[in-house]
């Protein structure tokens, strides 16, 4: 079952010796299963709070909410209980976080160098996607993010990564619920004539290698077509096809229009 995204204050404790270290965070779940991954793993930031969980083990260590309270209130209760506690675990006596701020190429490059060749556990996906099921964006979060692809120009795919991607999607198998889902989006979905042009203004004069044809012989070979497709593979398929031969007639013939008068 997901959990309940939380903000407020939490303390991981060793229950040998009631050391303890204090922390605060907009998503409790998930901060505590950063901490416990890094842990696991012997990379976390904080070298004390690892030395005790290398020497004592998982098993002695607690994580606690001490609190809930708004996102702008965590660093004012996060203090306080810091003062108050005197938590040992602690490296920095002052409550900080990291919410806007932008790590250094360094700080970038050891992150890096940290997550090569890790694998993810069935379990740890799942955990990722119970964490992000139901998440929404706010409305300046999403403005954030189109201002940032704006200008943005997307090149072809340079061989290194269509290896990457190839690997990353071999072997994968959807479940009968996710084809389900797909199936639905597709179908809801609603392609403008302009997006229909773009797409057949990339494919004009497009060559498929032979390897090419053959992968897509091969991916297709046996591969029955479903209820929709049988349903629009007769005379509505023909109409679809008269209608974009008849946009890219008109296309071209307006491309010469316009090349005769300059």
């Amino acid at each position: 079952m997901r959990k309940e995204r939380l903000s407020g204050v939490y303390s991981i404790t060793n229950i040998l010796t009631g050391d303890t270290y204090i922390g605060s965070s907009i998503n409790i779940w998930g901060r505590k299963q950063n901490h416990w991954g890094t842990l696991r793993r012997g990379i976390h930031k904080n070298p004390h709070l690892q030395a005790a969980f290398d020497k004592h083990q998982e098993d002695v260590f607690t994580f606690n909410i001490l609190l809930l309270c708004d996102a702008q209130l965590l660093l004012y209760y996060e203090q306080a209980l810091i003062d108050s506690l005197c938590p040992t675990y602690n490296v920095n006596p002052n409550a900080t976080n990291s919410l806007g701020r932008v790590p250094s190429e360094e700080t970038r490059r050891r992150i890096g160098a940290a997550l090569a060749g890790r694998t993810l556990t069935e379990d740890h996906r799942m955990a990722i996607s119970d964490g992000l099921r139901g998440r929404t964006h706010s409305p300046e979060t999403i403005e954030k993010m189109r201002r940032a692809q704006t200008g943005k120009i997307r090149g072809p795919l340079s061989d290194e990564q269509k290896e990457k991607l190839s690997k990353s999607l071999s072997g994968r198998i959807f479940t009968d619920e996710h084809r389900q889902k797909i199936g639905e989006a597709n179908r809801r979905r609603t392609i403008t004539d302009e997006t229909r042009e773009n797409h057949a203004r990339a494919k004009r004069g497009k060559k498929l290698s032979e390897e090419h044809k053959q992968k897509i012989s091969e991916t297709l070979s046996g591969r029955k077509r479903g209820p929709y497709k049988r349903r629009i593979s007769s005379e509505e398929l023909r109409r679809r096809r008269k209608e974009s031969y008849l946009r890219r007639r008109a296309a071209k013939q307006e491309q010469l229009i316009t090349e005769g008068n300059n």
